[in-house]
């Protein structure tokens, strides 16, 4: 990849291993004094690893190992009808949710409860069921 004065060569690294291209140790562009039996090698070598491109010499081997994968689950008969994409509704399509559609149907499917009303007037107890009584609620609130 021509990347100002050099040609850089990208592939997949560990973070420890790419560094900026600042921090190359490069001599600046014209500074270099090439000797002419260094281009004749290097033009001979581009030369000797050229060649015609020829197409048919490659092949996408995945796409045709997951068509292979495809063909043999057909004819082992292990296949499902799925619903063709054009079909599929667009909330289907899409893995996105929609919150405030979940909210609403949630608070929707809720069920209303009466309204509350004033506490009925607590019935008279005798004396001593009323003493037992708040010093349990005492006990509940220490």
């Amino acid at each position: 990849v021509p990347a100002g004065p050099l040609l850089m060569l990208n592939t997949l690294r560990w973070a420890d291993e790419i560094r900026p291209q600042d921090q190359l140790k490069v001599p600046p562009a014209g500074k270099v004094a090439l000797k002419d039996a260094e281009l004749k090698m290097a033009v001979r070598l581009i030369k000797d690893m050229t060649e015609a491109w020829q197409p048919e010499r490659y092949a996408d081997k995945f796409t045709a190992a997951v068509h292979a994968l495809v063909r043999n689950r057909v004819e082992a008969g292990k296949t499902e009808q799925v619903q063709a994409l054009e079909e599929a509704s667009p909330a289907a399509a899409s893995n996105v949710l929609d919150l405030t559609e979940l909210l609403q149907r949630s608070l929707g499917s809720r069920k209303t409860t009466a309204p509350r009303t004033a506490a009925p007037a607590a019935k008279k107890l005798p004396r001593a069921a009323a003493k037992k009584s708040s010093a349990g609620a005492a006990r509940k609130r220490a």
